[in-house]
């Protein structure tokens, strides 16, 4: 059984998004608090103070504390968030995180019920069908700490296929048939289906992650959400020894205890809201893709109409070219309040299809200390890339010339990298923008006040005036470079040597006549056409793979290249990937990460391929961990992958157009160590999906 608090978690995100559905573009957000408001029983008198204010000064608070006691008596639990509590109807609050319902807790089953639906939406203004989880767009946020079991009761109310992958998990426990990967390990949920998803996450695995559609092109329609582990606390540092400290407490003048988090880099922090970031399409997925499958595309990606952070943006209505439905009045600018007094932790995700993003707040520097999953020695930008797929954690520090009070608004901005578009969108604002406003701390007072709704002022934020500030004006020193990243860990530092020969890849997008001039993406020159309706692993038993590393018709057909690592061993092995275009592909290792250890420049002349004549010179020690990473255009990068998850695990590129045309392979790992409950679960996926065209 899940924990109760899920479920109540999950209804109020979905009675929110059962509001936005209706047409509500609330502009309101409200601060997430992490403090409770319990003044701690039976404290110790040593803890009390020598001086405690006059009655006449408690007699009012303690009176209005009583009362919401008797009306919410279960407003102060450990596990409850005051933001959600005091004001549930904020768009925002679902994305503002709760940490501390999960650090001081052992390992549980984390159960969510989702049901996925087709529904008409307006994002930015823009009438769309998109796909939801239950009633969201994004999806559920889900939050669990490290080495709990995460079980997902999946319904497909749509009229094809699903299913979901959870980007940049392990699985410690060989549960490959979790991974969703179809074709690969799992038959697409058929519509009107249901089926459950039920993994252990890894008990040394923590950071930001997310779920997402791995069926066509779901995912660019919004079948997708955010996935947060969390490290346990360290031992000794347990809310339920050591009452956690409350602004109640600091107003009655009881001493202050740090409650806030702490990163493995001392790093401290007291909110964290996860941004999921990334180009939008205003034509569905199926569409882009159909005009971007055809010989007059001339194999150039469809450029995106906008950018939405969390799901929602505005948008200039005549600037469109196409024939739209757009209401202005119905799009919303992202807007999060945070707290003059307090320090955050955003997390990036980039959910987009096709653009690498650019994220930057005036007058604030990016103190970056993850990267999909990796904690890092931190690195200060101004300005942070972001691609498809990719993940970055950042605490944000302003470092303005005036004092931060609270009214000041900051605009932080999402630029895509246009350098991938092969034709100019002028429909498009290249730079969309959210704002960071900052509020007064909350007090005893205005909390208290915020549970009466005498007015909307008390959760609202006034949005008349957008920011004035400035862009920065970022030099070469001030510029991302995830190639330089670093762990924090000196255990993380150590690089194992390689125990076979390295595997050579060349990916591409080539226009062949024999295949009508279509764009096909290509991996070692065969194109992924996984079968939906009988996935490689239940194709042929282990004893009968080969270990030859090429494809082979009589074992998965001529589109599907599978390279076997070994047959019962782990293996250590450089990945040399070849960019052979005029376009970054952002690679994706399921099931691993993988240890980036040289990403070439892209070549002024030529393709820029790896030349074994002039080797580059390879770190070592062990650069930060990654499971998505960019191989620029006309270049290649080195990767160093342990491959000792058993299972098959799909290699591809993040690109949502490149991957539905071909641009994939599969690595098959240790297949005579792959538990047979694991294929039997992937045939069973198969059973309701048979006679679905």
């Amino acid at each position: 059984m899940g924990d109760p608090g899920d479920t109540i978690e999950l209804k109020r995100q979905q009675n929110q998004a059962n509001k936005d559905a209706d047409g509500e573009a609330s502009a309101q957000v409200v601060v997430r608090h992490q403090d409770t408001l319990a003044v701690p029983k039976g404290s110790p008198s040593h803890l009390l103070p020598s001086s405690l204010p006059s009655p006449r000064v408690l007699l009012p608070i303690l009176t209005v504390l009583s009362t919401i006691l008797l009306i919410y008596p279960n407003l102060f639990a450990l596990n409850t968030h005051p933001a959600l509590s005091l004001f549930p109807t904020d768009i925002n609050a679902r994305f503002y995180l709760n940490p501390n319902a999960h650090i001081h807790r052992p390992p549980r089953v984390q159960s969510y019920d989702f049901v996925v639906r087709e529904e008409t939406r307006w994002p930015d203004g823009v009438k769309k069908q998109v796909f939801t989880i239950n009633g969201m767009l994004p999806g559920p946020t889900i939050e669990m700490r490290s080495g709990d079991t995460l079980r997902i009761r999946l319904k497909n109310e749509l009229n094809e296929g699903t299913s979901l992958h959870f980007h940049g998990l392990w699985h410690p426990d060989g549960t490959v048939s979790q991974d969703g990967a179809i074709g690969l390990t799992q038959c697409p949920v058929p519509p009107n289906g249901t089926t459950t998803y039920e993994f252990r996450t890894d008990p040394l695995q923590s950071g930001t992650f997310w779920y997402h559609s791995h069926h066509a092109t779901q995912r660019a329609d919004g079948l997708f959400g955010a996935l947060i582990l969390h490290p346990p606390a360290p031992e000794g540092h347990r809310v339920h020894q050591e009452p956690r400290w409350s602004r109640v407490g600091a107003e009655l003048g009881l001493g202050k205890r740090d409650a806030r988090q702490s990163g493995p880099d001392g790093t401290k922090w007291d909110e964290e809201i996860v941004l999921h970031i990334g180009d939008w399409f205003h034509r569905t997925g199926k569409v882009m893709f159909d005009w971007y499958w055809n010989k007059g595309s001339g194999g150039n990606e469809p450029v995106p109409d906008n950018a939405l952070v969390n799901g929602i943006q505005l948008y200039d209505c005549p600037r469109s070219i196409r024939k739209i439905t757009c209401d202005a009045s119905k799009g919303t600018r992202p807007t999060y309040a945070l707290q003059v007094d307090k320090v955050y932790k955003l997390r990036f995700i980039n959910t987009g299809s096709l653009a690498q993003s650019f994220i930057s707040v005036d007058e604030h520097e990016l103190y970056v200390v993850e990267a999909d999953g990796t904690d890092i020695e931190p690195v200060t930008v101004r300005e942070l890339a972001v691609a498809p797929g990719q993940r970055y954690a950042v605490i944000l520090r302003y470092v303005g010339d005036m004092p931060l009070e609270a009214g000041a608004k900051f605009w932080l901005r999402h630029s895509l990298d246009q350098s991938c578009f092969k034709y100019p969108n002028i429909a498009l604002d290249p730079t969309p923008k959210a704002i960071i406003h900052y509020i007064a701390p909350r007090t005893i007072t205005s909390m208290l006040s915020g549970l009466i709704p005498t007015s909307p002022s008390h959760s609202s934020i006034d949005v008349a005036a957008d920011p004035t500030t400035y862009k920065w004006n970022i030099t070469d020193g001030e510029t991302f470079d995830a190639r330089t990243l670093q762990p924090l860990h000196t255990s993380d530092r150590v690089l194992p040597q390689p125990t076979m020969d390295p595997i050579v890849l060349y990916v591409t997008t080539v226009k062949y006549p024999q295949n009508g001039h279509l764009p096909w993406g290509l991996v070692n020159n065969t194109s992924w056409r996984p079968n939906e309706h009988a996935p490689l692993m239940t194709q042929i038993a282990p004893a009968d793979w080969g270990s030859t590393g090429r494809p082979r018709p009589d074992g998965w057909g001529p589109h599907e290249y599978v390279y076997q690592t070994s047959k019962n061993e782990s293996v250590v092995v450089d990945l040399i990937i070849n960019n052979l275009e005029d376009g970054l592909h952002p690679f994706h290792l399921h099931g691993h990460h993988f240890w980036p250890l040289h990403v070439a420049n892209s070549a002024r002349y030529g393709w820029g391929s790896y030349n074994w004549n002039y080797p580059p010179s390879l770190p070592t020690t062990a650069p930060a961990m990654r499971d998505t990473m960019v191989i620029p255009l006309r270049s290649y990068a080195v990767f160093r992958v342990k491959f000792d998850s058993p299972g098959m695990w799909l290699f591809h590129c993040h690109v949502l157009v490149h991957l539905k045309s071909g641009m994939a392979m599969a690595f098959d790992v240790m297949p005579d160590l792959v538990p047979e409950k694991e294929r039997q679960k992937v045939r069973e996926s198969c059973v309701a999906y048979q006679g679905i065209q």
